[in-house]
């Protein structure tokens, strides 16, 4: 049995590198370009835009970390941040990436003693919060646009999508809580679920680490405008920040919406076309947006990479007989 699992291990280990190496393959011009914009950006703006990386990557792990202490469970930060840089990578791979990594590397967590159902629900919590926080940054900021005239309607849609989506989340996972229609669906549907559902039903919530995780999560939007304020720095033009808040909304509301490779090539094409309209040329939106997707998604996906293979390593390595 144990060989079969070293054999799974491998194949997964493979595919993922498989995958990995063609993404990057696909992207090599996207690559080469922020390479040659690396060299050209100003060094400090861009050592600075990385501490803001360091931090966004914290602020990710303290939402996780608020998550699970809402259902009183505790672990530690840098276990998070190493959950958070792998299943990002994850995200990139899978469909739906943004939710599907979510059942991923979850031994450690077992190994510490959490069973799979509080593993989902803190992680449920941790996608739930961080959808809460876009609206909550997004809202005002539309109806700022909408009063000063220039609202992006296109955005609004999004964000109207958005909201609907949060809400009917929020209604199942109150429908299951409560043991109503979705609840008798699913026990009916496999009796089997009923047991683990159960277990989630029965664990408690504390609503102050609640709100700590949702001030975490708009930190990690915060950092987000601040990002692409750095990137139009960097390239010698003076940054707006209302244009920074509303390519920045449209990266989310993209990254949520596509399937596939989470936004990869629409994101780029619609936060250079917004920059546009707020006067910047070709040139300077797309360079600004190369840089600012450095920040944000080439280097949390490197930093995951590593990750997974320092993982797999420790994984293989007393499995393998010398």
């Amino acid at each position: 049995m144990k060989g079969w699992k070293v054999v799974f291990q491998l194949v997964l280990a493979i595919t993922l590198l498989g995958l990995a190496v063609y993404f990057v393959q696909q992207q090599q011009f996207e690559l080469e370009r922020i390479v040659d914009l690396l060299a050209h950006a100003d060094k400090g703006m861009v050592s600075i835009g990385l501490i803001f990386t360091a931090i966004l990557i914290g602020s990710h792990a303290a939402l996780y970390f608020f998550s699970f202490r809402a259902i009183e469970k505790e672990v530690t930060y840098w276990e998070l941040i190493d959950l958070f840089l792998k299943r990002n990578v994850i995200s990139v791979l899978l469909p739906a990436g943004g939710f599907t990594s979510l059942s991923f590397f979850n031994k450690g967590l077992k190994n510490k003693g959490l069973t799979a159902e509080q593993i989902y629900l803190a992680s449920y919590l941790y996608a739930t919060i961080g959808l809460i926080s876009v609206v909550i940054v997004g809202i005002p900021f539309i109806g700022i646009m909408y009063f000063v005239g220039h609202l992006d309607y296109t955005l609004l849609i999004g964000m109207v999508v958005l909201i609907l989506f949060l809400i009917v989340l929020i209604l199942l996972f109150y429908s299951v809580w409560k043991q109503k229609w979705l609840y008798n669906y699913l026990v009916n549907k496999s009796p089997k679920l009923e047991q683990s559902i159960n277990r989630i039903v029965e664990e408690k919530f504390m609503l102050k680490p609640l709100l700590w995780a949702l001030l975490a999560s708009i930190m990690i939007e915060i950092i987000g405008v601040i990002h692409m304020y750095i990137s139009l720095e960097a390239i010698g033009v003076q940054p707006d920040i209302v244009a920074c808040i509303l390519a920045y909304i449209a990266m989310i509301i993209l990254l949520l919406a596509s399937p596939f490779l989470r936004g990869m090539g629409a994101i780029e094409v619609s936060m250079t076309f917004i920059l546009m309209k707020y006067g910047y040329t070709a040139s300077e939106a797309a360079a600004s947006t190369l840089l600012f997707r450095f920040f944000e998604f080439w280097v949390l996906l490197v930093l995951g990479m590593i990750a997974i293979a320092i993982d797999r390593v420790r994984f293989l390595l007393p499995k393998i007989n010398l």
